[in-house]
C-alpha cells in the first residue's frame, strides 16, 4: 500500500467518501480523506487505503472476521477505527 500511493491510477481507482455510484456512498461516517476499497463476505468485512490530508497518506488496513455481526455494525467499527487514525 505505501508504494501503490506513489501511482496516481491506482489511487485514482479507489472510492472516496461520498463518491456517488461507490461503495462508499453511503458511509458518511467516515473521514473526508478516505480513499479506499471496501470487500465483504458473509461474517467478513475488510477496508483498506488511505486516510489523511498530509502527505503521504496513512495506509491502513481493516480486517474483521464475526460471523454475528450485521454489515451496519461492521462499519461502525470501521468508522471508530479510522476516526482515530486520522487524530494519530
Amino acid at each position: 500500500l505505501r508504494k501503490g500511493f506513489e501511482e496516481p491510477l491506482f489511487v485514482s481507482s479507489l472510492a472516496i467518501t461520498g463518491e456517488k455510484n461507490t461503495t462508499l456512498e453511503y458511509r458518511n461516517g467516515l473521514p473526508s480523506s478516505l480513499r479506499a476499497k471496501t470487500g465483504t463476505m458473509r461474517g467478513i468485512s475488510g477496508l483498506c487505503g488511505y486516510v489523511g490530508s498530509s502527505l503521504p497518506a496513512q495506509a491502513f488496513v481493516i480486517l474483521q472476521q464475526q460471523p454475528l455481526l450485521t454489515a451496519c455494525e461492521f462499519y461502525e467499527r470501521q468508522e471508530a477505527i479510522l476516526k482515530e487514525l486520522v487524530q494519530f
